[in-house]
């Protein structure tokens, strides 16, 4: 039975997908592509999962005749288009398709803008399977009702009622399987449009009708019919004989659809014990060393390792720093409190080449990893780079590179030159003057994001504090560990000043999901000013951003001026 989750693939071309992918992110607002296949005509075929910016101003509809011109020109190439978070509220849930197509070895473009993360809690396959079959088995249940009914109404000789049930058998049917197999239903009550839109699928119950015999072309349009016309008509007719074709039509898409589940559950039950069957592999400690494991888990470091260092070309990786974090869920109609445990980890990546997309696209690649319970931030450097910090001063690769945090070493490194000494006077000066001179754009950004307010532009005001927020983070940042990020989204800024100080969760908390609409309204500004048309946001989600930045700007300083005031190079990430 073939389903639309292929397991063999075709080798891909890369330098084709990547001519494809930079024409889609000219016309649309993808925030992430994968690549996957599917067949078609038992021929393989390159299939790429688009998730589209819910901030989009145009539907999904919209941007079908703009990406259909670009696929023309690519014929073993087909794509599918959904809204990003759609995807993320269905592998939520547990939907196998998405957990399927937007797995991280699948994903071949992220906006190095957004910081997406699917996975935004982990959940091991089992969950996964267990989660699946439960929206299944509700779904049948609808189904089987409508099958109690179309009986009760045939016995009672209500042909009209009864072709209404059997509409309803055979329609959530199909939405159930395109749920379960396609990742969405399609919204229509047309058996002839949903037998259409699963063919290239799921061929099998692309002709459960066959249109091109007359008889079976009539009988399903006097189903579609009876969804309007038994509700809204008085001289809906169907007889009997064609009541009793139509109930084996009914009885054999649902069978379809079974074994259809039935093989998919198989094949993520097969994934899951060869999973457990996997032996975990800890690196070897001559090459890959781990020091002061107490400070975070090792096996979840070495999963890290070994994921970062298939994609780059790695000489050495440093566990800047590990932030351990903890919650408690509880409520009225929980039996026991929950608590939740989660790692990040802030890493120092040094790689024999210059850095491009990919190392951005990797950290999201491993952020929505389900098999990784455990997020980070790379901070990725070639070589060359952070020799030329070396000779610079820098503060932050003098400190990390004479620390005890090397997690991994390449077995032929030898590419960094002799470590110099640190000027800390010089740099202790250096850094007092970048935050003061930050501070002074923060104020400025800030007062500007007030005056503007008066004018009623609220996305540019928001747009203003963003900016402020990026000079504070920036200036606080330096001051506190002597680093210049080389990626400047406000985003991968702020999890650099969680690391340093926890201060910053604090002053802008993320705890529930009040606090986390406001804050991404605040990271989003800059991309929402480009491309929302109109924009609203709640005053008092615009004050409490002013509240807040403000809040931050004195609690930095605060920091700052504490840390200048300390004898010694610095105090590095707390």
């Amino acid at each position: 039975m073939q389903t639309s989750l292929v397991t063999p693939k075709p080798i891909k071309d890369i330098h084709q997908i990547n001519e494809i992918i930079i024409r889609i992110a000219d016309l649309v607002m993808a925030q992430q592509i994968y690549c996957t296949t599917r067949l078609n005509d038992e021929k393989p075929l390159t299939e790429l999962i688009i998730l589209i910016s819910d901030k989009s101003s145009r539907t999904l509809i919209e941007y079908v005749p703009l990406l259909d011109m670009v696929f023309e020109d690519y014929p073993d190439y087909c794509y599918r288009l959904y809204h990003t978070q759609q995807a993320k509220d269905s592998i939520k849930k547990g939907n196998l398709f998405f957990y399927e197509v937007c797995a991280p070895g699948n994903l071949c473009y992220t906006d190095p803008t957004v910081d997406l993360n699917l996975f935004t809690s982990v959940q091991h396959l089992a969950t996964v399977i267990d989660k699946a079959k439960t929206a299944f088995n509700r779904e049948i249940a609808k189904i089987e009702a409508f099958n109690d009914g179309a009986h009760f109404y045939l016995e009672k000789e209500n042909y009209a009622l009864t072709a209404l049930m059997i509409h309803q058998q055979i329609e959530l049917a199909y939405r159930a399987i395109e749920l379960f197999a396609m990742g969405k239903d399609k919204i229509t009550h047309s058996i002839r449009v949903h037998q259409k839109h699963v063919g290239p699928y799921l061929p099998v119950l692309g002709k459960l009708f066959d249109e091109s015999n007359d008889f079976e072309n009539k009988l399903l349009q006097r189903l579609d019919d009876a969804y309007l016309a038994v509700r809204y008509e008085d001289n809906y007719q169907i007889n009997k004989d064609k009541l009793l074709i139509a109930m084996k039509k009914a009885e054999e898409v649902k069978k379809i659809v079974h074994e259809i589940y039935e093989k998919m559950i198989n094949d993520f039950n097969q994934k899951l014990q060869e999973k457990k069957a996997v032996p975990v592999i800890v690196p070897e400690i001559e090459t890959k060393v781990f020091k002061k494991a107490s400070s975070f888990d090792k096996q979840y470091a070495a999963d890290l390792v070994n994921r970062i260092t298939q994609h780059l070309t790695v000489e050495r990786i440093y566990c800047v720093n590990c932030k351990n974090t903890s919650s408690m869920q509880s409520g009225i109609f929980m039996k026991e409190s929950i608590e939740r445990k989660s790692q990040h980890f802030l890493l120092l990546v040094i790689t024999k080449e210059s850095c491009n997309l990919d190392s951005f696209t990797l950290q999201n690649s491993i952020n929505q990893s389900p098999d990784i319970p455990a997020t980070v931030t790379l901070l990725v450097y070639s070589i060359q780079k952070v020799n030329e910090a070396l000779l610079d001063n820098n503060l932050f690769f003098h400190e990390v590179l004479r620390s005890d945090q090397l997690i991994y070493q390449d077995e032929s490194f030898s590419g960094l030159i002799e470590l110099p000494e640190y000027d800390s006077i010089k740099g202790l000066s250096w850094a007092g003057f970048n935050w003061q001179q930050r501070k002074w754009r923060a104020e400025a950004l800030l007062d500007a994001a007030t005056n503007i307010s008066e004018h009623e532009t609220v996305i540019v005001e928001v747009s203003l504090l963003n900016q402020a927020m990026e000079q504070l983070c920036l200036g606080f940042i330096y001051a506190s560990v002597g680093y210049k990020p080389n990626q400047q989204s406000l985003k991968h800024l702020v999890n650099i000043c969680r690391c340093i100080s926890p201060m910053f969760d604090e002053v802008f908390p993320t705890n529930t999901e009040d606090d986390r609409v406001v804050f991404d309204i605040l990271i989003d500004s800059i991309k929402d000013t480009r491309y929302r048309v109109p924009f609203t946001i709640d005053p008092t989600d615009t004050g409490l951003l002013h509240r807040r930045c403000r809040a931050w700007m004195e609690k930095a300083e605060e920091l700052v001026t504490e840390l200048l005031s300390e004898p010694g190079p610095g105090n590095g990430c707390q």
